[in-house]
């Protein structure tokens, strides 16, 4: 996934759960955490699904090949005692299905096609302290596009010696030099 559909993803999150875009982080191992409530996000399971579409672009020789990508997006959302963090998951999940916001998806050329139900990841830490926290799996579609040199053949030329033999046989040589506009 690229950075500017991460970066749609990620302000679309924080857009529908209510948060600022601070409090919307990718999750890293060692990641500083925002005060709660936030969430995090992680992309994970990213494979190619189908075959590629190459498009010409106005270079000659220069085509787009776009690959649709399917991927798994992890949004964890992390709440103080007071929330209920499965309930803000499940808003998240059934906005993502409204017109609104699937044309807003749609404009950036990505589709959040399914979903897993939401995990109550709730756990008691210590006798003075509770990790409030809930989970959902979004299966999310997008492109992965990458410009290509295939090279076009500008010139052929093809030379002809034509001649007879010791043996009387009409033989025929043919030389042929292609030449391209570079390609990879």
């Amino acid at each position: 996934m690229n950075s500017t559909t991460k970066k749609f993803i990620h302000d679309l999150v924080a857009e529908i759960l209510g948060l600022s875009k601070d409090h919307v982080i990718w999750d890293f191992p060692n990641a500083p955490r925002p005060t709660k409530p936030y969430a995090t996000l992680q992309i994970f399971a990213e494979m190619g699904e189908a075959q590629e579409d190459i498009l010409k672009t106005k270079v000659v020789g220069i085509y787009n090949i776009v690959v649709p990508v399917t991927q798994t997006l992890r949004v964890q959302y992390f709440g103080g005692s007071d929330m209920d963090v499965t309930d803000k998951l499940n808003n998240l999940a059934r906005k993502l299905e409204t017109p609104t916001y699937a044309d807003k998806c749609f404009a950036n050329n990505v589709a959040f096609y399914n979903a897993t139900s939401v995990m109550d990841l709730t756990e008691i830490m210590d006798t003075q302290s509770v990790d409030v926290r809930a989970s959902i799996d979004f299966y999310v579609r997008t492109t992965n596009e990458i410009l290509d040199d295939l090279s076009v053949i500008e010139k052929v030329k093809v030379d002809e010696n034509i001649y007879i033999d010791d043996t009387d046989i009409l033989e025929r040589q043919y030389t042929i030099a292609v030449e391209t506009n570079g390609g990879n």
